[in-house]
């Protein structure tokens, strides 16, 4: 593994060998992987996981990537490239922290995104099979965020995105999906795996103003650009800074070590070289002396600074016009701040002329002056601008793309209309040569773009070059994104959050947090799916009887809510209560589809309880993990299609071999 030639040649395996075994003692020395290690069934010690992941020494080390750059350019020196030493040990000590917080930052990402999920995963695989029916889980910092780029499970449909997202490299890409299923996650990957280009990530709003929000991400573009590129003229500021302290310090030093070589030779006698005594001559002379080098030597710091600060600089180059080309850093940064100071400040610009004659007993003046203040930018002046500096930028990053924009949330927009409407406003800034454009959009999106070709076109059809689908996760994905955030909960409790989330990320990470509450001190399978559909069901509950509260005519919904209070977690009751939630002759449309969504929703409770309890051995589950992924798919389509979500309940109750219930 090698940093690019920028960084001076040096190579990463020097900031990578000294200390990512200490980062990997670090991991093994965390609570959680010590809870591990200390049941001896595993058979597992220090130095096999110390082993595990050295021999994975690639593996935990590429999420680091942007981190480890960072440090190889501190050691590289940017103080050194631009011509400068560090004259004062205030300097040295600030280069030494700058280098110490960049070391740190990559230890950190090393530890947390690279070698803590392959040491669960390792752990997990162990206790498999000796934890299969009970939670053994003592620590989850991994569960501490639901949204969290650092576990993303390699996916079908994520790997779909990367590939064409490789392919199409300048256009716009849409990600669709349901709410919860990963989108954010997955482009915030990207982005991360992808340190050279420009990323920005914004987030749409939900109410908007297309203007307003071309501005915003105009602003954050060019704050990213500052950030990336103006570290050089940091390095150099930070420097100056702490030499004109040094400056200081000597220039008091001088006058304190002059103030007492002046006493000891005396006032009067100062200039009187020739009759001074030997004592005071000897002594008073070389405070005198060294007060004047010190005073000499704060002088050269002052003219030193004066040399290489900027605006030195740009005196000079406005003076003594020359050839000289800017360097890529150079002009990206003045870039970003001219087209930044446009967009906050409004400017007003005042030139004229005065003068007056005056002689005897008369006076004349003159006066005249013209005020010109600039007007707010109109929205096409402010996309023009924008693709404009995005072209720039984008042409003077040795990458392909050079330039990514990700709009995130666009799918919280819930009105189709307004999505639409959105899309159209600002995909003028789409199409730019060298950028790529990520959009998260809604599934209704989708639909729209693969009505492409009929007689039918929206913004969707126009605005992307693809839109790509993020599926939720099956049952193997949803075991592989638990072993990585945690330790101790086996496959029989990952399918069991996999099939009350219905696979959306997001909720089998929420599941797995409320499974540790469940479970108390070990619980068992029974005990813990008995807490999360009790749990579950509460806040269902609530859920429709704010529904139905909602709904025009005010049908009488008094024996639906009475049915639903009498629910509670026993799969009995809950088969008894399902037949009195159907909907009835005589019901109106949106009242028969709350009732279709509870009937379904307490069918797939109950059918849950009843598959996952201490009988469903390894043997079994091995043999019936379609039947679980059909399962779970109920669960996704019990939203917007709860009809079918009844049927595939009663197939997957068909083939478990338990007793359907009739809808008539």
């Amino acid at each position: 593994m090698t940093t690019p030639d920028w960084f001076g040649g040096m190579a990463a395996d020097e900031v990578i060998e000294p200390n990512l075994p200490g980062v990997i003692d670090d991991a093994i020395a965390t609570d959680e992987i010590q809870a591990g290690l200390a049941d001896p069934r595993l058979g597992l010690t220090e130095d096999d996981l110390r082993a595990h992941a050295m021999a994975n020494q690639a593996r935990i080390c590429d999420p680091a990537q942007a981190e480890l750059n960072e440090v190889v350019f501190a050691r590289a020196g940017a103080v050194r490239r631009s011509g400068w030493r560090p004259w004062s040990r205030a300097n040295w000590r600030r280069s030494v922290a700058r280098n110490d917080a960049a070391l740190a930052a990559w230890r950190s990402k090393v530890l947390h995104d690279g070698v803590l999920p392959l040491l669960r995963t390792q752990i997990n695989d162990r206790l498999a099979p000796l934890v299969w029916a009970t939670v053994a889980v003592h620590n989850s910092p991994g569960l501490d965020r639901v949204r969290d780029s650092r576990f993303v499970v390699e996916t079908v449909s994520a790997q779909r995105f990367f590939d064409l997202a490789g392919q199409i490299r300048y256009g716009a890409i849409g990600i669709a999906g349901v709410r919860g299923v990963g989108k954010s996650t997955v482009i915030e990957q990207y982005q991360t795996e992808r340190p050279e280009p420009v990323s920005v990530l914004v987030p749409a709003p939900v109410q908007y103003n297309a203007r307003e929000f071309v501005l915003h991400l105009y602003a954050q573009l060019c704050n990213e650009v500052l950030r990336r590129f103006a570290y050089r003229e940091r390095v150099v500021r930070d420097v100056n800074r702490g030499t004109l302290r040094g400056m200081v310090r000597y220039l008091v030093l001088a006058v304190v070590l002059f103030g007492v070589g002046v006493l000891v030779v005396g006032p009067g006698q100062l200039l009187a070289v020739t009759h001074w005594s030997l004592v005071p001559a000897v002594v008073g002379g070389a405070l005198l002396v060294i007060g004047l080098g010190c005073a000499g030597f704060a002088l050269y710091l002052l003219g030193t600074v004066v040399v290489t600060s900027s605006a030195t600089r740009r005196t000079l180059r406005w003076f003594l016009p020359g050839d000289r080309v800017p360097t890529r850093e150079e002009f990206l940064v003045g870039q970003a701040r001219r087209r930044l100071k446009r967009i906050r400040f409004l400017q007003t610009r005042t030139t004229g002329w005065s003068g007056k004659l005056t002689i005897p007993n008369t006076e004349i003046g003159f006066d005249r002056s013209t005020e010109q203040a600039e007007q707010p930018l109109t929205y096409p002046e402010i996309v023009h601008e924008l693709r404009r500096f995005i072209e720039l930028v984008a042409a003077r990053i040795p990458d392909s793309p050079g330039v990514i924009v990700a709009i995130d949330e666009l799918d919280k927009i819930e009105d189709a209309e307004r999505a639409q409407q959105f899309v159209n406003e600002i995909k003028g800034v789409f199409g730019v040569s060298g950028a790529q454009f990520l959009v998260s959009v809604s599934d209704d999106a989708l639909a729209s773009f693969e009505r492409r070709g009929l007689p039918v076109r929206d913004a969707f059809d126009s605005a992307f070059d693809e839109i790509v689908r993020i599926e939720p996760l099956n049952l193997k994905d949803a075991c592989a994104l638990l072993g990585s955030r945690v330790i101790g909960v086996s496959n029989l409790f990952s399918a069991l959050a996999h099939c009350m989330a219905g696979g959306l990320a997001r909720d089998i990470i929420r599941t797995a947090r409320s499974m540790r509450a469940a479970a108390g001190q070990g619980g068992g399978i029974e005990q813990v799916c008995r807490g999360l559909v009790a749990a579950d069901l509460q806040r269902k509950i609530h859920a429709f009887q704010q529904a139905t509260s909602q709904l025009d005519g005010a049908p009488d919904t008094t024996d639906f809510i009475r049915a639903l209070r009498l629910l509670h977690a026993d799969p009995t009751t809950l088969l008894q209560i399902v037949p009195t939630l159907l909907p009835e002759d005589g019901d109106k449309a949106d009242f028969r589809q709350v009732r279709w969504q509870a009937a379904t929703y307490v069918y797939h409770c109950a059918t849950v309880r009843e598959v996952f309890t201490e009988a469903l051995t390894t043997e079994r589950f091995d043999q019936e993990r379609l039947n679980l992924e059909s399962l779970a798919t109920a669960k996704q389509e019990l939203g917007t299609h709860p009809q079918l979500a009844w049927l595939m309940v009663d197939e997957f109750r068909a083939a478990w071999e338990l007793p359907t219930v009739p809808t008539a």
